[in-house]
């Protein structure tokens, strides 16, 4: 601070300040050169550096940010594509049993017709042959007979799917370290 007060009325605090004439304080103030300008600009320059480091801060964050968006954004897409080939495959085999209880009723259909037409169409003796014969296609077509069963028991209810894969019960993996 400079002290632009002549005379007894200056406080004593104000004592040891340094005493300018008006023209020395207009010219200060003009050329920016005060004591208090120079504080200013050091101020500014604070503030100035803050808010840089503070920029600089928020850049990092939000390229941090944006990196691990791209990288939920890798895993759920590669979650998304397991999913999406998991349950094409579990369709696919769907389809499959689909296709063979279907060809399995049609030659369940075809048994029941062929064995209608020989009981009409065959004397008594060679039916009893006849069925015979069929068992035994039966039995090899879809497994062992059973002693009481019959051709339509072991095509209908006796027909075995066989075990699922295992990747019927294949857990979904996410690999990452977010």
């Amino acid at each position: 601070k400079d002290c632009v007060q002549l005379g007894p009325h200056a406080a004593r605090e104000q004592a040891q300040h340094r005493l300018m004439s008006t023209m020395e304080v207009f010219k200060a103030a003009m050329g920016n050169t005060s004591a208090s300008d120079t504080a200013l600009q050091e101020r500014l320059q604070g503030c100035y550096r803050s808010m840089h480091d503070r920029h600089v801060a928020l850049q990092d964050l939000q390229a941090s940010v944006e990196d691990t968006q791209r990288d939920l954004d890798r895993m759920l897409r590669d979650t998304l594509e397991q999913l999406t080939s998991m349950q094409a495959r579990k369709v696919e085999f769907v389809q499959s049993v689909k296709r063979q209880v279907l060809s399995q009723m049609l030659f369940v259909q075809w048994l029941e017709g062929f064995q209608t037409h020989a009981r009409l169409a065959l004397p008594p003796a060679d039916y009893a042959v006849s069925v015979r014969r069929h068992e035994h296609l039966v039995s090899a077509l879809f497994g062992a007979l059973e002693d009481d069963a019959s051709p339509f028991k072991v095509a209908l209810g006796g027909a075995v799917m066989g075990p699922l894969p295992p990747w019927i019960d294949e857990e979904v993996r996410v690999e990452g370290d977010v």
